[in-house]
């Protein structure tokens, strides 16, 4: 088994899925799709952001959806982070490992998020700023809520209900982060949030 194909089938069961399940007796099993394109090709592809480039988001979104309904205790492998976030995180793997499988990128990275899944379902909430209305997982809201009150910047209860409360902490989180002034939860500020160490006291 070649160095490639090793690194999906691990990939695989780091997530769980186990190799048994997912592949033949040698461990092997058929890619379909860009999924078996190379890194190199797809960062051309990211860059130039051409017709194949949808393809790519198309594929991970449709893995993703795959990998939530087999994978124990997940209803949402990625439960804030929108495709093309994904695909800014499989770009950087791939810059790395150029030979490698998309494939073998996207495991990477759902692998770097797994401890941040939904185990169990969420009603999706409504966040409207002035121009743009998000909809939200109630719990990624409320551990939104969550980390900026462990980063001191919100003083209210998590419970994942967007107020006044909730808005004035993610502005003044953006403030601090040199990020745009939304008051929202929007990508790269759930990014930036997310990302943050707590200080132990």
């Amino acid at each position: 088994m070649n160095s490639v194909m090793r690194g999906v089938v691990l990939g695989v069961s780091l997530l769980g899925l186990g190799v048994a399940q997912a592949a033949d007796d040698k461990g092997q099993f058929g890619i379909k799709g860009v999924g078996g394109m190379s890194c190199e090709s797809y960062l051309k592809s990211f860059e130039a952001k051409d017709s194949r480039y949808v393809m790519y988001l198309g594929w991970f979104g449709g893995y993703i959806t795959a990998t939530n309904q087999y994978l124990p205790k997940t209803f949402d492998l990625a439960p804030w982070q929108n495709m093309n976030l994904v695909s800014m995180a499989v770009a950087n793997v791939c810059r790395q490992e150029t030979k490698a499988s998309v494939l073998l990128a996207l495991q990477r990275v759902l692998q770097g998020i797994y401890p941040l899944r939904l185990e169990q379902a969420s009603p999706m909430v409504e966040v409207k700023g002035e121009k743009v209305t998000l909809r939200i997982y109630q719990e990624v809201l409320r551990r939104t809520q969550e980390k900026l009150k462990n980063l001191g910047f919100y003083t209210g209860k998590a419970d994942g209900k967007f107020g006044p409360g909730t808005k004035k902490a993610l502005e003044a989180f953006q403030k601090k982060r040199g990020l745009a002034v939304t008051g929202l939860p929007d990508q790269a500020t759930l990014l930036a949030l997310m990302s943050t160490p707590v200080k132990k006291p």
